[in-house]
């Protein structure tokens, strides 16, 4: 059995490695169309790279001027971060201000006295209001602590209750409200009302607060007034320059202990008319004289004379000002400050009397008008007859004065005030700080880095593609082993391809060319704002890493240029230079529009991307007749050699008996 042999199976006569070897031969065009298809995708991917780099470079590129572009983003500076900070966005003004923050905004905490550990809360309505939003829930009585779950579950965001014990066998009742502002006091109702006097958080108050109403009929002028001495509109009243006017309080306001007077006033300054010196009376009008003439000859009579008395001119009128206009009771009130802002005065009753009858304007100005509104005498503590017992916190307004203007919000985060700026007050402070609002120009500084180095990598990728020399590679420290690896495999790919040589001089151009700004030739290169291909200077030879068009920041310059020319340095990236509101000037505009040309839909790579898809896509039709041309062609060797196999094998057995046969005979 050792012997048998199956033609084009056993493999005898070595035919297998003849139809390998002669099929290796047949390979060689299918071998050389399989490297091209690998080098087109090789290609390909390189391509794809470029675009991905030269797209993420014109983003850079764009974000330099566009509506998004770094040199309209602010940032706001506190001089004492302890006390506020500030942001700022795009819509701020750069400007620097004094603020003093003089009281914080709070909301209402009251604590209750101790309670034992058992204490049962009844059964019924219990309501409360904050500011002007009120709620009301239904408890059916329990433990103080599930009193507590139903207000939590039932506030609507308004309060919130806490139990803290402060012995081992008693706690308190934490009750504080959610908003910030004197206009949202916590107050208690119904059952709750009561709840809050039998365990201390509230007490009853006298509540004979009272806002004074406006009316012509009860306002007291002097007798020598005009009948113009005052107006009065919306419950607000003017009173006229020169002019003095009073309001009784009828009946008299009485001030509690704890009650304060508060009133806002306005003033308008009028302008003040120049004065022109009148000029002498002409004296009496005096008729022409007569004449007569007799044969020709006219006699003119004498004019008639008037002597006038010397002219003395009337003395220049004066102007009267003062900013202690109010009294009450004949007790001077603050003094007003000179702003056309509308200002609040919170007043004491110990400062001022138990029992208040009138409030008189002064207007003692020539040429301004005072307005007096929202006069008020009332217990701050009070929250609809009651006053808190034991406040951890009251409701009160944050209040600051910036540039000498008071500022009163409900909150602590203040984004009316100036456009584009929050404040966020943290503490008060005695004295003033400086908030200054400034361009971003650590924003600016990191995205102007950004576009150098999306501009170098676009370099970079250009030198090593078309370059067979290495030390292109070497001189770059900050490539990883792979991505230099990469880089070696791609080097010199595109060697010859005048479109890259093409691409590189212009980019360069562009990064040398001078561009409008309205500095003029002071600063029209990005070389001077310290962007260039020698910023850090030659040394004592060559260094041809300065030849390849890689761009250097010369950090210090570059800082300087921000701090003294943001205007003029913004216009260099990208200008309207004709007024019609888009940007056609520029190296960051002009860098945009010329590599658009290549990453475009339709564009230079995607063309070159699109004919290598082409070519490997004849490439595998190509590949695939190939290779069922060659496996036909190796079947018809394996066949043949088969057959050769089965005619040797069929000699060899034929002289194997001839041997035989010649063997017995001899032996016979």
């Amino acid at each position: 059995m050792s012997d048998l042999t199956i033609p084009g199976v056993t493999n005898k006569y070595n035919t297998k490695e003849m139809i390998d070897k002669l099929m290796k031969v047949e390979r060689i065009p299918l071998n050389r169309l399989e490297k091209q298809k690998k080098d087109y995708a090789e290609k390909k991917l390189v391509w794809q790279d470029l675009n991905r780099t030269f797209n993420k470079f014109r983003d850079s590129a764009k974000l330099m001027y566009g509506f998004e572009n770094p040199f309209e983003e602010h940032t706001a500076h506190s001089s004492d971060e302890s006390v506020f900070t500030a942001t700022a966005s795009r819509a701020a003004d750069n400007e620097k201000l004094e603020i003093k923050v003089k009281q914080l905004a709070d909301r209402d905490r009251f604590l209750s006295k101790s309670i034992g550990k058992d204490y049962e809360v009844s059964a019924g309505t219990y309501g409360f209001s904050v500011g002007k939003s009120k709620v009301s829930f239904r408890f059916n009585g329990g433990t103080i602590s599930r009193f507590i779950e139903v207000l939590n579950k039932r506030n609507n965001g308004l309060v919130k209750g806490k139990l803290m014990k402060d012995t081992a066998e008693t706690q308190v009742f934490l009750l504080e409200s959610t908003k910030t502002g004197a206009d949202n006091k916590l107050t208690l109702s119904g059952d709750f009302a009561k709840l809050g006097i039998d365990i201390g958080l509230i007490r009853p108050v006298n509540t004979s607060s009272r806002k004074i109403t406006l009316s012509s009929s009860t306002i007291s002028a002097s007798p020598d007034t005009s009948s113009q001495a005052f107006l009065i509109r919306g419950q607000k009243l003017t009173v006229k320059p020169m002019e003095t006017v009073s309001i009784p309080f009828n009946p008299p306001l009485k001030m509690g202990n704890n009650f304060i007077f508060e009133y806002d006033v306005a003033i308008k300054n009028l302008d003040k008319k120049q004065f022109t010196p009148p000029s002498p009376p002409p004296g009496p009008s005096i008729t022409k004289p007569g004449s007569v003439t007799f044969e020709g000859v006219t006699i003119q009579d004498a004019g008639s004379q008037v002597i006038l008395p010397k002219w003395t001119p009337p003395p220049k009128p004066v102007f009267h000002e003062t900013l202690q206009v109010l009294t009450v009771d004949g007790k001077p009130l603050p003094v007003l400050k000179d702003i056309n802002q509308v200002q609040h005065f919170t007043i004491k009753a110990s400062d001022l009397g138990s029992t208040l009858q009138k409030l008189t304007i002064h207007n003692n100005n020539t040429s301004r008008e005072i307005t007096i509104s929202n006069i008020k005498a009332s217990d701050p503590n009070a929250r609809g007859g009651y006053a808190p017992l034991n406040p951890v916190s009251k409701a009160r307004n944050a209040v600051i004065e910036m540039e000498g203007i008071t500022v009163i919000r409900p909150g602590n985060t203040i984004k009316d005030l100036l456009d584009g700026v929050t404040l966020d007050l943290h503490a008060t402070s005695p004295k003033k700080l400086t908030l200054s609002i400034e361009p971003d120009r650590e924003l600016i500084k990191n995205d102007i880095i950004s576009f150098v180095g999306n501009y170098n990598q676009v370099m970079q990728n250009i030198q090593i593609l078309t370059s067979n020399d290495e030390s292109i590679i070497n001189e770059i420290n900050y490539l990883s082993d792979d991505e230099k690896k990469s880089a070696k495999k791609h080097l010199g790919m595109f060697q010859g391809d005048y479109m890259f040589i093409q691409m590189k001089n212009r980019l360069q151009q562009i990064a040398m060319a001078p561009y409008p700004t309205s500095k003029g030739k002071a600063l029209d290169l990005l070389a001077q704002i310290g962007i260039s291909t020698n910023s850090s200077g030659f040394g004592g030879g060559i260094d041809r890493t300065k030849l390849r068009g890689y761009l250097e920041i010369n950090e210090n310059k570059l800082d300087d240029s921000l701090k003294n020319n943001i205007p003029a340095v913004k216009e260099l990236f990208g200008r309207d230079t004709n007024n019609d509101l888009i940007i056609d000037s520029g190296v960051a505009y002009s860098m945009n529009t010329y590599i658009s040309v290549y990453t475009k839909v339709g564009g230079v790579i995607a063309s070159r991307i699109s004919s290598i898809n082409s070519r490997v896509s004849r490439l595998d039709n190509s590949i695939l007749t190939m290779k069922s041309d060659l496996d036909r062609k190796e079947q018809d060797l394996k066949l043949k050699y088969g057959k050769m196999e089965g005619a040797l094998q069929n000699l060899q057995e034929s002289s194997k008996s001839i041997d035989n046969f010649s063997k017995r005979n001899s032996s016979n």
